[in-house]
Formats: structure tokens, C-alpha cells, sequence
């Protein structure tokens, strides 16, 4: 049996417990970061759904502010909740959309072109336009003139 002799026993790798200790808690950190993250933006997007059902009540008390002419109480009163709206939207990174800027079709919709000059100036807002974080909630529906 001289094979014998000449094997020799392996030697046990000696399990290094505080590697895997280190390993595995980092592996935690990253998971729960991830976690915090995905619920973070979970969260945003569920806001911002809810938002989003305001934008036609926000529309309504345009139309009856630009339809009532009289400077009253109750045209005072509409206004003021509009602005309450629009504050709340913004409180949530939810902005409005510029008009008073040169036609984007990345940021309006232009739903009708008047003859005017200069040209790709926008001429009315028939609609509020929304965007948060440069994402475009909804483009503002607007008149642009030039043809």
C-alpha cells in the first residue's frame, strides 16, 4: 500500500465566517435599499394618479372664471379655490405647463393655428397643461399663431 502513503489528507478550508458576515449584511443593506426605493416611487405614482382626477375639476373653475366678467365675491371665490388646486399640485412636484412661451410641441397640443405673426407663438390656452419631473402629465391645449 505505498499509495497510501503518499496520499495526503486535504486540508479543511477553514470557513471564514466573517466574510460571509459581511457579504450577506451588505447584500441586506442593498435589498432594503432597493425596497425603500421602490416603495418611495410606489408611492408617487399613486399620488399622482389621485392628482391627475383634479386636472378637469381645475378645467371646470378655468371655464366658469373665463365666463363669469363680473369681479364678485363668488368669481373671487372660484378663483381662490383654483389657486388652492394648483398649489396642492404643486406641493406634489406637479407643475404647469408654460404658455407664455414659444409653441413646444413637446409640451403643447396645438389644437388650432391662427394667422398671425410671429410665428409658433401661442395665441391662447384652451386647457392647462401638466408635467412633473420634465414627465408630461398632460400638454397644455393651446392656439398657436402662423401658418
Amino acid at each position: 500500500m505505498p499509495d497510501e502513503k503518499k496520499k495526503k489528507p486535504k486540508k479543511a478550508k477553514k470557513p471564514n465566517f466573517k466574510e460571509d458576515l459581511l457579504r450577506v449584511q451588505a447584500e441586506f443593506e442593498n435589498y432594503r435599499k432597493r425596497v425603500d426605493r421602490d416603495r418611495e416611487e410606489y408611492q408617487a405614482r399613486a399620488a399622482e394618479t389621485v392628482l391627475q382626477k383634479l386636472f378637469p375639476i381645475i378645467d371646470t373653475l378655468s371655464l366658469a372664471f373665463t365666463h363669469n366678467t363680473e369681479d364678485n365675491d363668488f368669481s373671487q371665490g372660484v378663483h381662490l379655490v383654483q389657486e388652492q388646486l394648483l398649489t396642492l399640485l404643486k406641493e406634489h412636484n406637479i407643475e404647469q405647463i408654460k404658455t407664455d412661451i414659444p409653441f413646444d410641441p413637446q409640451l403643447h397640443e396645438a389644437i388650432q393655428t391662427v394667422d398671425t405673426e410671429p410665428k409658433n407663438t401661442i395665441i391662447q390656452t384652451f386647457q392647462l397643461g401638466f408635467q412633473r419631473h420634465n414627465t408630461i402629465l398632460r400638454p397644455a391645449r393651446v392656439s398657436v399663431g402662423g401658418k
